[in-house]
């Protein structure tokens, strides 16, 4: 018994050594703890989880894939609120989803990345998506808003926000001006993350399935 005592404790001292030998191995160790102490990643613990990758605009049809799913849940599987944690992680050109009216008019989003309804192929004046009764080509329950009211959370990605402002820079506004514009105009309740890469492989080390929504 003893030897099998000594033997445990050796293989437990050799780990141990081990982990201290390793490079980086104390980093990752912290990288794992990491998302107890991000903000963004706090509460989502539902039983039911899922992280929607949102990269082009579409029309806002990836709020419209999101809603559909939330309904699904909830009609299918009695499965609502806490129960289901879906992230919408906004970046690339779908960025102007989780930008205020202001935004969009004082940057003149809508001409410089032709946001245009896909009825009428007009520019449009404002953010469509953000709330319910603004006209978009979708139905209200799967605006933004209305969205974050029944649990969802919307992130959006630093170095999406930092290479839009460098495009929409000017002379008149240079590049820090217009990346604080971005972030000053986004919507309420959406948490910015440094790389949204990143926070998409952090979300599936926490069980989120992975949902390419265009």
């Amino acid at each position: 018994m003893s030897g099998r005592q000594d033997r445990r404790g050796f293989v437990g001292r050799l780990a141990a050594a081990a982990g201290l030998l390793v490079p980086g191995a104390a980093t990752l160790a912290h990288a794992g703890e990491r998302g107890d102490t991000e903000p963004w990643m706090r509460g989502l613990d539902g039983k039911h989880r899922v992280a929607f990758d949102i990269a082009t605009l579409r029309d806002g049809h990836p709020l419209a894939q999101i809603k559909a799913m939330l309904d699904a849940y909830r009609d299918e599987y009695g499965a609502e609120g806490r129960a289901v944690s879906l992230v919408a992680a906004v970046r690339g050109g779908a960025l102007p989803l989780v930008l205020d009216d202001a935004t969009w008019t004082g940057l003149l989003l809508p001409e410089r990345m032709d946001l245009r309804d896909p009825r009428t192929k007009a520019a449009w004046s404002r953010n469509v998506f953000a709330r319910p009764g603004q006209g978009a080509p979708l139905p209200d329950e799967a605006t933004v808003s209305s969205l974050q009211e029944r649990g969802v959370r919307v992130l959006a990605c630093r170095n999406t926000i930092r290479g839009l402002a460098t495009r929409l820079a000017t002379p008149e506004m240079n590049t820090a001006s217009v990346e604080r514009r971005l972030e000053e105009g986004l919507l309420p309740g959406v948490m910015i993350v440094p790389s949204m890469v990143v926070a998409l492989a952090r979300l599936q080390e926490r069980r989120f399935a992975y949902v390419y929504a265009g």
